[in-house]
C-alpha cells in the first residue's frame, strides 16, 4: 500500500534507517567500541534490508575534480592546509586500498555533481540537468 504524499520517510519504509544506524553507533560508543570501522558496513546493510540500496558486486567509482581531495583520498597526504581534517574521517583511503572504491580524476566541466554544490550559469546548469 502506498503512503500518502504527506507521509514521512519513516512511515513509508517502516522505520527511519538513519535513526536506526545512529542508534547502532550510539550503542557501540556506550560500549566503548569504535564505530568508525564498522559504521559503513552497518549503514549499507540497513539500506539494503530496507530496499533502499542494492548490494554492489563491482567496485564503486567516485569521480572527483579536486586534486587536493583526490590526493588525500588516495594517499592520505596531509599538509598545512589539511591538518584540520580528523584522521578518523580518512576511512576512504582504507577502502581504496581494499579495492572497495576507486577515486577517479574527472574534468571539472564534466562533473555533474556540480549542480548540487556550485552556483552555475545557465549553460552549465542546463548541461548538468540534462546529464
Amino acid at each position: 500500500m502506498e503512503s500518502p504524499p504527506s507521509a514521512s520517510f519513516s512511515q513509508a519504509v517502516g522505520s527511519d534507517p538513519l535513526s536506526e544506524a545512529m542508534d547502532w553507533v550510539d550503542n557501540l560508543r556506550s560500549n566503548n567500541v569504535s564505530p568508525i570501522k564498522k559504521t559503513p558496513e552497518k549503514v549499507k546493510q540497513i539500506l539494503i534490508d530496507r530496499g533502499l540500496a542494492v548490494p554492489s558486486l563491482s567496485m564503486i567509482h567516485i569521480f572527483e575534480d579536486n586534486k587536493g581531495a583526490l590526493s588525500i583520498a588516495k594517499f592520505g597526504n596531509f599538509n598545512k592546509k589539511s591538518r584540520q581534517i580528523r584522521v578518523s574521517v580518512h576511512f576512504i583511503t582504507d577502502l581504496i586500498k581494499k579495492n572497495v572504491i576507486n577515486v577517479v580524476k574527472i574534468d571539472t566541466n564534466n562533473n555533474v555533481t556540480d549542480i548540487f554544490t556550485k552556483s552555475l550559469g545557465k549553460v552549465k546548469f542546463v548541461k548538468h540537468r540534462e546529464s
